[in-house]
């Protein structure tokens, strides 16, 4: 019978905290954490810690970064890392492994950079020749239209449905948009528009193969 005088150890309180103590065992902790403040505040601190490595471990499974690459190896790394560190560092690390997960959640990929096109054809002329299922940078030429602080940029599909909608600045003569959607081989238009119409100022042919 624990007493409220000792402290649980680490070690049970992790094993209580993992559901892995034997119920009798379990009891007695449990017990025991209703009159002492302190061992109450250790398991919340390894719960707490074993969740956000759970969490972790469930966002590099989620990314599934390619194997061998550097992304990779950096997330197991982050994972690793958590049960490596001595006991006094690992709750502090725990939250820069989160953070850490998260920033390659979010980072663009090094594996997939933007393909950059420009397009100055228009409808019956050469088509831009892009890549297909890969993100694109389209630089469209704006040379002879009337100014505006914004455009809207569409890209529609040869039957005219709408694929992705975007706004942008230009520079100069030169708009950049860049669409996240990755387009399978075939023949699409782009279309520039001013920001409250819904007639096109000029229309640019882009064939993805």
């Amino acid at each position: 019978m624990m007493s409220t005088e000792s402290h649980t150890p680490d070690d049970l309180l992790e094993r209580y905290a993992m559901r892995s103590l034997c119920e009798q065992d379990a009891d007695e902790l449990e017990d025991h954490l209703m009159f002492c403040r302190p061992c109450q505040l250790q398991l919340e601190s390894i719960e707490s810690f074993l969740l956000a490595a759970r969490q972790a471990s469930r966002q590099i499974r989620k990314e599934e970064p390619q194997a061998g690459s550097v992304r990779s190896k950096l997330a197991r790394f982050q994972l690793i890392g958590i049960f490596e560190f001595p006991r006094q560092l690992a709750f502090p690390a725990a939250g820069l492994a989160m953070a850490l997960c998260a920033m390659i959640v979010f980072m663009p990929s090094a594996d997939q950079p933007y393909q950059q096109v420009s397009l100055e054809a228009m409808r019956g002329a050469d088509s831009g020749i892009a890549p297909a299922n890969k993100p694109l940078e389209l630089v469209l030429s704006l040379a002879g239209l009337t100014s505006s602080a914004t455009y809207r940029v569409e890209i529609v599909s040869a039957g005219g449905a709408s694929i992705s909608v975007t706004s942008a600045v230009p520079k100069s003569d030169l708009l950049t948009v860049r669409s996240t959607s990755k387009l399978p081989p075939g023949q699409y238009w782009v279309r520039v528009y001013n920001p409250d119409s819904t007639d096109p100022l000029r229309e640019f042919s882009l064939r993805t193969q």
